[in-house]
């Protein structure tokens, strides 16, 4: 009974522990929304408003969600301390999208190549696939809420950066541009998708790095939860799926990006757990925490 109360205690008192958890929960809850609503729309051409999307796909089911999952599904009481998996977090995100417009403004000035295929002038365009396609933030950063061995995480840092270094330097030597259409005035996806081509360049496109991403973050979660890690799977299709639909991508961007994201996690997974630089990693981090 002591045993029971005390488990409970140490729990309660892992604030950061409980916020993390409640950021990886809110973040499954948003990626599931989003992506429901786009095959509603896509498959059933019903049309969410704006107002129920925002109030029940962004906000009210992503937090129910995570208020019923943090107490179902609690952090466990010894977790990765926040200095170890919040400035991964930072310094992949400053990687993969400072990386990536900074390498857009060098490669900006062409020329350009086409990866065009017979298949992608048969794929249609739908816009509302634009929801599945942003999930790839949220989807990028899943390690690092939810990996609690530092060596996991390490492997899932290196394997990204280093797929995100060689795509980079494969936009700058084969800049590959997708010639996009006008998108003509319509709902919310289009205006959302109107955003998303503000903000990013018609370049950059060889390999996609949103399915190198997403990759790398899927094969991260396997060792650690196969059940979390089918999901994140079935996510990845969709992820990639969408950079087609959207007509963000050609396929060969497609497949280029999976392939560089096994290649590159499954490079940094063997040289880690097979040499010493696993035990390495694990002591460093057990002095960094003060253990």
């Amino acid at each position: 009974m002591m045993g029971a109360f005390n488990d409970l205690m140490n729990r309660v008192t892992t604030p950061t522990a409980y916020s993390r958890r409640m950021v990886y929960l809110y973040a499954i809850g948003l990626i599931v929304a989003l992506q429901a609503t786009s095959l509603i729309e896509a498959v059933w051409g019903i049309t969410i408003s704006t107002p129920l999307r925002v109030a029940v796909v962004v906000v009210a089911s992503p937090l129910l969600i995570a208020a019923i999952g943090v107490v179902i599904y609690p952090p466990p009481s010894d977790p990765l301390p926040a200095k170890l998996w919040f400035p991964n977090a930072l310094a992949l995100l400053l990687v993969w999208a400072g990386g990536y417009f900074l390498v857009g403004i060098v490669s900006s000035g062409g020329p350009f190549f086409s990866m065009e295929s017979e298949v992608d002038a048969l794929i249609p365009f739908q816009p509302s696939w634009v929801f599945v396609y942003v999930t790839v933030y949220p989807f990028f950063l899943f390690p690092l809420f939810y990996l609690d061995d530092v060596v996991d995480l390490f492997i899932n840092d290196v394997a990204q950066v280093c797929a995100l270094c060689i795509a980079y330097t494969t936009f700058i030597l084969f800049p590959v541009a997708f010639p996009r259409e006008p998108l003509v005035e319509g709902g919310f996806a289009e205006w959302a998708l109107s955003i998303v081509h503000a903000q990013d360049p018609p370049w950059n496109c060889f390999p996609s790095t949103h399915c190198t991403a997403c990759t790398v973050a899927s094969l991260s979660l396997m060792r650690s939860n196969w059940k979390l890690s089918v999901w994140a799977m079935i996510s990845t299709v969709m992820i990639c799926i969408s950079t087609l639909m959207t007509k963000q991508h050609f396929l060969w961007d497609v497949i280029a990006g999976v392939v560089l994201g096994i290649a590159s996690f499954t490079t940094a997974s063997l040289i880690v757990r097979r040499t010493s630089l696993g035990a390495r990693v694990r002591a460093q981090a057990s002095r960094w925490v003060g253990k």
